[in-house]
């Protein structure tokens, strides 16, 4: 088989390229671009790439990346501790695979969520009952907010065609029809 054979597999391509980046040993935040440019191939510009196949590739690719940040944190314990170059590269590579294997967690999470809000009904609106409902007519009470102004009490009633004076300290007053209904609705 030659070396110039075209790859057909989407996953063992992306490998490669990450292989020959964690090789060089590229920062972890280099090879999370990778993975994010790697996902955004597979996607597509134009959003007709198939979620599921996606997400099938990114399980397919994390899996290789566990077996590779295994396999380079087993080298790197192998290395000879008085080879500062060598324990510096391994721990370079390791660290790699392992920016790798996060991007591609986090890239299955959004692929799973996407998947499953294309899937999933749109959720319903929220509603909120009209203060009518919240305040049913019988109960009307009335409650003066206090303006305080330089030592002076403004009333500033709830409905501005009513005025009133400000209430005086204490319990608000409430005119007995709306006592009654109060009871009724307590009690």
């Amino acid at each position: 088989m030659s070396s110039n054979r075209r790859r057909t597999n989407p996953v063992e391509g992306a490998m490669a390229r990450l292989a020959d980046l964690a090789g060089r040993g590229v920062r972890p935040a280099r090879m999370e671009r990778e993975v994010e440019a790697i996902v955004a191939g597979w996607l597509g510009g134009d959003g007709t790439a198939d979620s599921e196949v996606v997400l099938e590739r990114l399980t397919e690719l994390h899996e290789h990346l566990l077996v590779g940040v295994t396999d380079a944190a087993e080298q790197q314990a192998d290395v000879d501790r008085s080879d500062a170059a060598a324990l510096r590269h391994a721990g370079l590579v390791h660290a790699a695979l392992e920016g790798a294997v996060e991007a591609v967690v986090r890239a299955r999470h959004a692929q799973q969520r996407a998947a499953s809000e294309s899937v999933s009904p749109a959720a319903p609106a929220v509603t909120i009952p009209p203060l009518a409902a919240r305040n049913p007519p019988a109960v009307e009470v009335e409650h003066a907010a206090e303006l305080r102004t330089g030592g002076l009490v403004a009333s500033a009633p709830t409905t501005p065609s009513e005025l009133k004076p400000a209430a005086k300290k204490g319990r608000p007053r409430i005119s007995k029809t709306k006592d009654v209904a109060l009871n009724d609705l307590l009690g």
